[in-house]
C-alpha cells in the first residue's frame, strides 16, 4: 500500500512503476488496459470520485517494456472535494489474454488548498 498527499485542485503526475508479483521484476505492460480509481470507500460504484484509464485518458504508458505509466490528476478532479479528503485507490490491469489484476493500491489525502482564485 502507498500512501500519496496532493493539494485540492493541483496537478498532479503519479509515476507508476509496475512489478510483476515478486515485487522486483519490472513488468511488461505492452497492450495492457490500465484503470486508476480513488474512491471514498471501497464499495463505491466505478467511477468513485476519479477514475483515469489508458482508454479515455489520464493515463499514458511511458515505458511499456519496463513497466512505466504516468497518471495526470487535474485540478477538476479534486476541485469539489471539501477540506481534508481521504480516499482509496488502485491501478488495476487488463493484459492482452483478459485477465485482471490489481497492481497497487494505497491511500490518497487531498489538502485542502488556501489560495481558490487562479484566474
Amino acid at each position: 500500500m502507498t500512501a500519496l498527499e496532493i493539494t485540492r485542485g493541483d496537478t498532479r503526475t503519479l509515476d507508476v512503476t509496475c512489478f510483476q508479483p515478486d515485487g522486483v521484476t519490472a513488468l511488461d505492460i505492452t497492450g495492457f488496459d490500465l484503470w486508476w480509481t480513488a474512491k471514498r470507500t471501497t464499495g463505491d460504484p466505478d467511477p468513485g470520485v476519479m477514475q483515469k484509464t489508458t482508454a479515455t485518458g489520464g493515463i499514458a504508458v511511458t515505458g511499456a517494456a519496463s513497466g512505466l505509466a504516468a497518471v495526470t490528476i487535474d485540478p477538476a478532479d479534486t476541485s469539489a472535494l471539501p477540506g481534508v479528503t481521504q480516499l482509496v485507490w488502485d491501478l488495476q490491469a487488463r493484459d492482452p489474454a483478459g485477465r485482471i489484476a490489481t497492481l497497487a493500491s494505497g491511500t490518497l489525502t487531498v489538502l485542502a488548498d488556501v489560495t481558490r482564485a487562479t484566474s
